[in-house]
């Protein structure tokens, strides 16, 4: 025969991501995913990120920046700004898996 007792826990509370905004024309993300996706099996994904600090395997600290952005103003906007640089043209790559 099971017994049961009545354990209490304290209510949790997490952050969870509900939507972004592009960080340069200020679109909000739609998806319902909390990202840009648009449907079932869409892979779009912009990720524009620096991580500096120490990772060890028991732990590690440091600092990021991160900036949202949708994929029309990566396309537009960011790859025009690093190309006006003149060092390189920055070309589309097909992938598949």
């Amino acid at each position: 025969m099971k017994h049961y007792k009545t354990v209490h826990r304290p209510a949790r509370e997490e952050q969870m991501l509900d939507f972004l905004v592009c960080d340069i024309c200020g679109r909000k993300s739609d998806s319902g995913w909390g990202d840009w996706r648009t449907k079932a099996y869409d892979a779009t994904e912009v990720v524009v990120k620096l991580r500096l600090g120490d990772d060890y395997p028991e732990g590690g600290s440091g600092e990021k920046w991160e900036i949202d952005i949708c994929p029309e103003c990566f396309r537009e906007k960011l790859i025009p700004w690093v190309e006006a640089f003149g060092h390189t043209k920055i070309e589309a790559e097909e992938w598949a898996w």
